[in-house]
């Protein structure tokens, strides 16, 4: 917006005669009431910056233009005020109507004359780049062949005879063990398996559907629905996450079957929910199936190979230090003296932490080391679900954080404060 103002003074008046005065001589604060000739070069640079700014449809310096009289009256007092506003905007300390060093160096930069060359020179104006249009995301096929059921393998509790060795883990539908890797912790393959597996079956449902909200999907342990329309980018995701709730809720079912308190053990339930090893498997499961998916080929095949890449990163280690790693937590993460002398499986009372995340517990051992990103990375997707556990309890997605604090609140009393910490 033009800023409309009268001419610039011309006349020269004031007691000072009109001298130049070099920077040398300058006085070192002028102040309101000063009368010096510095006064009339301060009074026509803020002129001169009045008239630029004027030029450049900018907000004038306040009661400019001032009459050039070599006086630091009231009206050079506002002027100078309102031109430290504009030249030290994020420095309050120096609007104080005072002229110091600081607003001389600055009256001195804005009111210097620009340059201008004899004639108009060119500039030349790159072109301007269009980002290319990426291709439409075309989401990877269903499993091949496709899943028709999910394969029940016995999944192992945190105990000596489950421990396994990495080179020899199985084809894809074994059981599988315990592995302990130093950048992940204790890890279960039978969870990672189980979990991929579903994750995958997960998908293929909602492929089928191109991910239309309300689409109904069954899961092992109870169903899921889709509550808003799944993108193509987010099928995976979203299977993973269901598949991820499902094992979530199946820790909390199991935390109530075969309690410290009752009498008869009931293998692989309260003895091993919520085991440190469980919800980061489980997400490994996820990420392994959306890895497998992206890939292509036979599933089964395709899947061990996935897991067998993320045993490496993860550093998993031979049989014998899996056995170290386990001495290391044990009494301390399980109780050794709570077997049950007749099966030979740990008691009801067996498992003494828990860990309600999926980021690993470290042992202790020598290989620990950093977790990398993608294991503790939390899922992401915009689109929503619904999910019920119906197998031995009831249990909503909704209700998840109310029948944890519930098991957390029983762990507590149970097995004391570090119930939930390594």
């Amino acid at each position: 917006m033009a800023i409309e103002s009268p001419p610039l003074i011309e006349s020269v008046v004031g007691p000072c005669a009109d001298i130049p005065t070099p920077p040398s001589a300058r006085p070192a604060l002028l102040i309101r009431g000063a009368v010096h000739p510095a006064v009339r070069d301060v009074q026509r640079r803020l002129n001169d910056i009045h008239a630029q700014r004027f030029l450049a449809s900018l907000s004038g310096i306040d009661k400019a233009p001032l009459l050039e009289d070599c006086i630091f009256g009231k009206d050079t007092y506002a002027a100078v005020l309102s031109f430290q506003r504009i030249a030290f905007p994020g420095n309050p300390a120096e609007h104080d109507g005072k002229v110091g060093p600081h607003t001389w160096a600055a009256l001195d930069a804005a009111a210097a004359p620009v340059p201008v060359p004899p004639g108009p020179v060119p500039v030349p104006v790159p072109p301007v780049p269009v980002p290319p249009v990426p291709p439409p995301f075309t989401p990877p096929g269903p499993p091949s062949p496709p899943i028709t059921g999910i394969i029940w393998r016995t999944c192992c509790l945190l105990e000596t005879g489950s421990l396994s060795d990495p080179s020899a883990i199985g084809p894809h539908t074994a059981n599988g063990g315990i592995v302990y890797s130093g950048k992940g912790g204790f890890l279960d393959l039978a969870h990672m398996r189980d979990v991929a597996d579903l994750t995958g079956q997960i998908y293929q449902q909602i492929h089928a559907a191109s991910g239309a909200s309300g689409t109904s999907i069954s899961t092992t342990l109870g169903n899921a629905r889709l509550t808003s329309a799944v993108p193509p980018a987010e099928w995976a995701e979203v299977a993973g996450a269901i598949a991820f709730d499902e094992g979530l809720a199946h820790e909390i079912d199991s935390y109530a079957t075969g309690h410290c308190r009752d009498r008869f053990p009931v293998p692989g339930m309260h003895n091993s929910s919520f085991s440190p090893e469980d919800l980061t498997s489980n997400r490994l499961g996820t990420i392994a199936a959306q890895r497998a998916l992206a890939a292509g080929g036979t599933w089964g095949t395709e899947v061990e190979r996935q897991i067998a890449g993320i045993l490496t990163s993860l550093d998993a280690q031979p049989i014998a230090e899996t056995r170290r790693a386990f001495g290391l937590i044990s009494g301390r993460w399980v109780d050794p003296t709570a077997m049950v002398p007749l099966a030979g499986l740990p008691g009801n009372c067996y498992l003494r932490r828990r860990n309600f995340t999926f980021n690993p517990w470290k042992a202790g051992h020598s290989s620990d080391a950093p977790t990398p990103a993608f294991v503790t990375a939390p899922f992401t997707f915009s689109s929503t679900f619904d999910y019920t556990h119906t197998r031995g309890r009831t249990i909503a997605k909704a209700a998840f954080a109310t029948e944890m604090a519930a098991v957390k609140t029983d762990a507590r009393a149970t097995y004391g404060p570090n119930f939930d910490s390594p």
